[in-house]
């Protein structure tokens, strides 16, 4: 990431992020879900604030795209796309356009 922005110096850079719960997946479909114990761990964990989409998470993404824009300005568009079907997943969509 940081080699493209700073070294290729690209005009557009995308970021794309999922984030999912698992929490209610069968263990028989998670064979066929690209998920580690950490990843189920974490939604176990964080239940009872909101499972997988929590605000707070995405401020150490917030921080570094701030230290990022001080060193080379963007703009940056955030788009979030619910692509819930056997179990709810949001994929966070940034585009950054270099100035």
């Amino acid at each position: 990431m940081l080699i493209d922005i700073f070294k290729k110096k690209c005009d557009y850079f995308l970021l794309i992020i999922q984030s999912r719960d698992l929490r209610n997946v069968p263990s028989e479909d998670l064979e066929n879900i690209v998920a580690t114990e950490r990843c189920i761990a974490y939604n176990k964990e964080y239940a009872a604030v909101g499972g997988y989409n929590i605000k707070l998470h995405f401020g150490i993404l917030e921080k570094l795209l701030e230290s990022i824009n001080k060193a080379r300005p963007f703009n940056c568009i955030l788009v979030s796309v619910n692509a819930n079907k056997k179990f709810p997943c949001t994929y966070h969509i940034y585009v950054l356009e270099f100035k």
